[in-house]
Protein backbone atom coordinates (compact mmCIF):
# COMPACT_ATOMS: atom_id res chain seq x y z
CA UNK A 1 0.00 0.00 0.00
CA UNK A 2 1.54 3.48 -0.40
CA UNK A 3 2.42 5.40 2.14
CA UNK A 4 0.83 8.92 2.48
CA UNK A 5 3.23 11.90 2.76
CA UNK A 6 1.70 14.28 5.14
CA UNK A 7 4.81 16.71 5.78
CA UNK A 8 8.26 17.44 4.43
CA UNK A 9 11.37 18.62 6.95
CA UNK A 10 13.09 21.51 5.31
CA UNK A 11 16.32 22.75 6.49
CA UNK A 12 16.77 26.51 6.71
CA UNK A 13 19.18 28.26 4.85
CA UNK A 14 20.64 31.33 7.32
CA UNK A 15 21.41 34.49 5.51
CA UNK A 16 21.48 37.55 3.84
CA UNK A 17 20.26 35.61 0.56
CA UNK A 18 17.12 34.22 2.50
CA UNK A 19 16.78 36.86 4.57
CA UNK A 20 16.39 34.77 7.20
CA UNK A 21 18.00 34.63 10.65
CA UNK A 22 18.42 32.82 13.34
CA UNK A 23 17.95 34.94 16.42
CA UNK A 24 14.91 36.22 14.56
CA UNK A 25 13.08 33.75 12.67
CA UNK A 26 10.95 32.32 15.42
CA UNK A 27 9.59 35.18 16.47
CA UNK A 28 9.02 36.57 12.99
CA UNK A 29 6.71 33.39 12.11
CA UNK A 30 5.19 33.87 15.28
CA UNK A 31 4.06 37.19 14.48
CA UNK A 32 2.64 36.33 11.04
CA UNK A 33 5.73 38.49 9.24
CA UNK A 34 5.54 36.01 6.65
CA UNK A 35 2.91 34.32 4.11
CA UNK A 36 5.46 32.27 2.50
CA UNK A 37 8.44 30.33 2.63
CA UNK A 38 10.74 30.06 -0.63
CA UNK A 39 13.21 27.24 -1.38
CA UNK A 40 15.82 26.35 -4.19
CA UNK A 41 13.85 23.45 -5.75
CA UNK A 42 10.74 21.98 -5.47
CA UNK A 43 9.60 19.69 -3.66
CA UNK A 44 7.27 16.43 -5.01
CA UNK A 45 4.97 16.09 -2.01
CA UNK A 46 4.78 19.74 -1.01
CA UNK A 47 1.83 20.52 -3.19
CA UNK A 48 -0.55 22.37 -0.57
CA UNK A 49 -3.98 20.91 -0.31
CA UNK A 50 -3.06 20.92 3.76
CA UNK A 51 0.52 19.56 3.36
CA UNK A 52 2.91 20.56 6.57
CA UNK A 53 6.56 22.09 5.66
CA UNK A 54 8.26 21.57 9.06
CA UNK A 55 11.47 23.68 9.75
CA UNK A 56 14.76 22.23 10.35
CA UNK A 57 17.14 24.49 12.56
CA UNK A 58 20.77 23.51 11.90
CA UNK A 59 22.22 25.46 14.67
CA UNK A 60 19.80 24.00 16.65
CA UNK A 61 19.87 20.41 15.40
CA UNK A 62 16.48 20.71 16.34
CA UNK A 63 12.89 21.10 14.43
CA UNK A 64 11.40 24.43 15.48
CA UNK A 65 8.09 24.78 13.97
CA UNK A 66 5.41 23.88 11.32
CA UNK A 67 3.05 25.57 8.77
CA UNK A 68 0.31 24.37 6.50
CA UNK A 69 0.91 24.80 2.30
CA UNK A 70 -2.32 26.24 0.86
CA UNK A 71 -0.30 26.29 -2.84
CA UNK A 72 3.06 26.81 -4.29
CA UNK A 73 3.84 29.06 -6.82
CA UNK A 74 7.14 29.61 -8.87
CA UNK A 75 8.78 33.08 -9.00
CA UNK A 76 10.92 34.98 -11.30
CA UNK A 77 14.82 34.14 -10.60
CA UNK A 78 16.52 34.30 -7.12
CA UNK A 79 18.10 31.74 -5.46
CA UNK A 80 14.59 30.41 -3.71
CA UNK A 81 11.71 31.04 -6.65
CA UNK A 82 9.43 28.39 -5.46
CA UNK A 83 7.19 29.80 -2.70
CA UNK A 84 5.16 27.80 -0.53
CA UNK A 85 2.04 30.20 0.61
CA UNK A 86 0.58 29.59 4.23
CA UNK A 87 -2.87 28.53 5.27
CA UNK A 88 -3.55 31.58 7.43
CA UNK A 89 -3.51 30.94 10.73
CA UNK A 90 -1.30 27.66 10.97
CA UNK A 91 1.79 28.32 12.18
CA UNK A 92 2.83 26.12 14.66
CA UNK A 93 5.91 26.60 17.12
CA UNK A 94 7.49 23.63 18.75
CA UNK A 95 7.79 24.18 22.56
CA UNK A 96 10.15 22.39 23.50
CA UNK A 97 11.63 21.94 20.09
CA UNK A 98 12.13 18.40 18.54
CA UNK A 99 15.77 17.34 18.46
CA UNK A 100 17.59 15.31 16.14
CA UNK A 101 18.33 12.21 18.65
CA UNK A 102 14.50 12.55 18.67
CA UNK A 103 13.85 12.64 14.85
CA UNK A 104 16.43 9.48 15.01
CA UNK A 105 13.98 7.59 17.39
CA UNK A 106 11.47 7.80 14.37
CA UNK A 107 11.30 4.24 11.87
CA UNK A 108 12.75 5.40 8.66
CA UNK A 109 14.51 8.48 10.32
CA UNK A 110 17.08 6.50 11.75
CA UNK A 111 20.01 8.46 9.46
CA UNK A 112 17.92 11.66 9.82
CA UNK A 113 21.15 14.60 9.26
CA UNK A 114 23.94 11.63 9.42
CA UNK A 115 24.69 11.41 6.05
CA UNK A 116 25.25 14.03 3.46
CA UNK A 117 22.78 14.02 1.65
CA UNK A 118 20.11 14.43 4.99
CA UNK A 119 22.17 16.83 5.96
CA UNK A 120 21.62 18.97 2.59
CA UNK A 121 17.99 17.69 1.55
CA UNK A 122 14.30 17.31 2.88
CA UNK A 123 12.54 14.54 4.54
CA UNK A 124 9.46 13.50 3.58
CA UNK A 125 7.56 12.08 6.17
CA UNK A 126 4.46 9.64 6.33
CA UNK A 127 1.53 10.08 8.74
CA UNK A 128 2.66 7.64 11.18
CA UNK A 129 6.19 8.91 11.26
CA UNK A 130 4.69 12.83 11.92
CA UNK A 131 2.52 11.55 14.62
CA UNK A 132 5.13 9.35 16.42
CA UNK A 133 7.49 12.83 16.19
CA UNK A 134 4.99 15.32 17.69
CA UNK A 135 2.20 13.00 19.36
CA UNK A 136 1.69 15.71 21.94
CA UNK A 137 1.30 18.31 19.42
CA UNK A 138 0.26 16.43 16.33
CA UNK A 139 -3.31 17.68 15.03
CA UNK A 140 -6.31 16.39 16.19
CA UNK A 141 -6.99 16.37 12.34
CA UNK A 142 -4.01 14.30 11.53
CA UNK A 143 -5.54 11.33 13.99
CA UNK A 144 -8.99 11.99 12.52
CA UNK A 145 -7.46 11.53 9.17
CA UNK A 146 -6.07 7.99 10.20
CA UNK A 147 -9.92 6.91 11.65
CA UNK A 148 -11.10 7.97 8.12
CA UNK A 149 -9.28 6.09 6.05
CA UNK A 150 -10.11 2.93 8.11
CA UNK A 151 -13.62 3.98 7.85
CA UNK A 152 -12.84 3.75 4.21
CA UNK A 153 -11.41 0.66 4.07
CA UNK A 154 -14.98 -0.75 5.34
CA UNK A 155 -16.84 1.22 2.88
CA UNK A 156 -18.64 3.51 5.17
CA UNK A 157 -18.73 5.92 2.84
CA UNK A 158 -20.60 3.89 0.43
CA UNK A 159 -23.59 2.57 1.55
CA UNK A 160 -24.91 -0.06 -0.67
CA UNK A 161 -28.83 1.30 -1.31
CA UNK A 162 -30.99 4.71 -0.29
CA UNK A 163 -32.02 3.25 2.59
CA UNK A 164 -28.54 2.20 4.05
CA UNK A 165 -27.45 5.14 3.40
CA UNK A 166 -30.20 7.55 5.06
CA UNK A 167 -30.03 5.09 8.44
CA UNK A 168 -26.02 5.75 8.22
CA UNK A 169 -26.48 9.45 8.70
CA UNK A 170 -29.34 9.29 11.56
CA UNK A 171 -27.12 7.10 13.23
CA UNK A 172 -24.43 9.96 12.53
CA UNK A 173 -26.63 12.52 13.45
CA UNK A 174 -27.61 10.79 17.40
CA UNK A 175 -24.24 9.71 17.40
CA UNK A 176 -23.28 13.38 17.82
CA UNK A 177 -26.16 14.43 19.60
CA UNK A 178 -24.90 12.26 22.42
CA UNK A 179 -26.39 9.99 24.65
CA UNK A 180 -30.38 10.75 25.08
CA UNK A 181 -30.68 11.79 28.87
CA UNK A 182 -27.60 13.37 28.95
CA UNK A 183 -29.04 15.68 26.03
CA UNK A 184 -31.83 16.34 27.75
CA UNK A 185 -30.29 16.89 30.88
CA UNK A 186 -28.07 19.42 29.37
CA UNK A 187 -31.13 20.82 27.06
CA UNK A 188 -32.88 21.76 30.33
CA UNK A 189 -29.35 23.37 32.27
CA UNK A 190 -28.76 25.38 29.44
CA UNK A 191 -31.96 26.69 28.70
CA UNK A 192 -31.85 24.98 25.39
CA UNK A 193 -29.17 27.23 23.79
CA UNK A 194 -25.67 26.77 22.92
CA UNK A 195 -23.76 27.91 25.36
CA UNK A 196 -20.85 29.79 23.26
CA UNK A 197 -23.22 30.83 20.41
CA UNK A 198 -27.10 30.63 21.68
CA UNK A 199 -28.30 28.96 19.25
CA UNK A 200 -31.83 27.84 19.95
CA UNK A 201 -32.60 25.14 17.06
CA UNK A 202 -32.49 21.66 18.76
CA UNK A 203 -32.07 20.17 15.86
CA UNK A 204 -28.31 21.46 15.91
CA UNK A 205 -27.55 21.26 19.50
CA UNK A 206 -25.68 18.21 21.00
CA UNK A 207 -24.05 17.00 24.49
CA UNK A 208 -20.70 17.84 24.27
CA UNK A 209 -18.54 15.95 26.95
CA UNK A 210 -15.44 17.97 28.76
CA UNK A 211 -13.62 15.13 29.48
CA UNK A 212 -14.11 12.02 26.88
CA UNK A 213 -17.05 9.85 28.30
CA UNK A 214 -14.82 6.55 28.25
CA UNK A 215 -11.75 8.60 30.37
CA UNK A 216 -14.22 10.37 32.96
CA UNK A 217 -16.88 7.62 32.98
CA UNK A 218 -19.75 10.14 33.75
CA UNK A 219 -22.93 11.18 31.73
CA UNK A 220 -22.89 14.09 34.37
CA UNK A 221 -23.94 17.52 33.37
CA UNK A 222 -21.03 18.95 35.03
CA UNK A 223 -18.70 16.88 32.58
CA UNK A 224 -21.07 18.04 30.00
CA UNK A 225 -21.92 21.40 27.21
CA UNK A 226 -24.83 22.60 25.08
CA UNK A 227 -22.76 23.44 21.81
CA UNK A 228 -23.98 24.00 18.52
CA UNK A 229 -22.93 21.26 15.94
CA UNK A 230 -19.82 22.63 14.68
CA UNK A 231 -18.55 24.56 17.89
CA UNK A 232 -18.67 20.70 19.07
CA UNK A 233 -16.45 20.08 16.59
CA UNK A 234 -14.04 22.28 16.86
CA UNK A 235 -13.94 21.71 20.53
CA UNK A 236 -13.43 18.25 20.17
CA UNK A 237 -10.26 19.42 18.18
CA UNK A 238 -9.06 21.61 20.62
CA UNK A 239 -9.03 24.38 18.92
CA UNK A 240 -12.23 26.43 21.18
CA UNK A 241 -12.13 26.22 24.87
CA UNK A 242 -13.51 28.07 27.39
CA UNK A 243 -11.73 30.17 30.37
CA UNK A 244 -13.30 28.70 33.21
CA UNK A 245 -11.94 31.59 34.97
CA UNK A 246 -13.03 34.58 33.39
CA UNK A 247 -16.27 31.80 31.04
CA UNK A 248 -14.59 33.51 28.37
CA UNK A 249 -14.67 31.59 25.09
CA UNK A 250 -10.98 30.82 23.65
CA UNK A 251 -10.52 30.08 19.66
CA UNK A 252 -7.16 29.17 18.66
CA UNK A 253 -5.16 31.77 16.56
CA UNK A 254 -6.77 29.50 13.61
CA UNK A 255 -10.02 30.23 14.26
CA UNK A 256 -9.47 33.72 14.76
CA UNK A 257 -8.29 34.11 10.99
CA UNK A 258 -11.71 32.75 10.38
CA UNK A 259 -14.57 35.40 10.19
CA UNK A 260 -17.03 33.06 11.12
CA UNK A 261 -15.54 32.01 13.83
CA UNK A 262 -13.25 35.59 15.36
CA UNK A 263 -16.21 37.27 17.19
CA UNK A 264 -16.46 33.85 19.51
CA UNK A 265 -13.14 34.83 20.87
CA UNK A 266 -13.38 36.45 24.76
CA UNK A 267 -16.97 36.52 24.30
CA UNK A 268 -18.79 35.55 27.68
CA UNK A 269 -20.37 31.69 27.67
CA UNK A 270 -23.70 31.86 28.96
CA UNK A 271 -23.00 28.80 31.43
CA UNK A 272 -25.65 27.60 34.53
CA UNK A 273 -24.99 29.73 37.52
CA UNK A 274 -25.61 27.00 40.18
CA UNK A 275 -22.82 24.85 40.87
CA UNK A 276 -25.06 21.28 40.40
CA UNK A 277 -25.24 22.20 36.65
CA UNK A 278 -22.44 24.16 35.89
CA UNK A 279 -18.81 22.45 34.25
CA UNK A 280 -16.44 21.18 36.55
CA UNK A 281 -13.75 23.59 36.72
CA UNK A 282 -10.98 21.28 37.05
CA UNK A 283 -12.03 19.33 33.71
CA UNK A 284 -12.54 22.70 32.02
CA UNK A 285 -9.58 23.98 33.24
CA UNK A 286 -7.57 20.76 31.79
CA UNK A 287 -9.36 21.64 28.02
CA UNK A 288 -8.34 25.18 28.07
CA UNK A 289 -5.07 24.71 28.99
CA UNK A 290 -4.69 22.12 26.23
CA UNK A 291 -6.28 24.19 23.89
CA UNK A 292 -4.09 27.36 24.86
CA UNK A 293 -1.01 25.01 24.35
Amino acid sequence: MKMEIVAVIVKIRFGDESEVYPETYLRDLERDKWNGWGTPTRYKYLDGGGKKLILYDPIRKALTAEVEIRDVELQKGGAFPWRHNFSRGTVRIYRPSISVERVRAVQGLETFSVHRKDRTSHRNLTLDQYLALVPELASSEASLSVEQSKIDSVGEYTPKSAKEGRRKVLRSIALRRGQQQFRDNLLWAYNGRCCVTGTSSREVLEAAHIQPYADSGTNSTRNGLLLRSDIHVLFDLHLLSIDPSSRAVFCSKRLRNQPAYASLHRKKANLPAGKMHSPDSKLLRQHFEQTKA
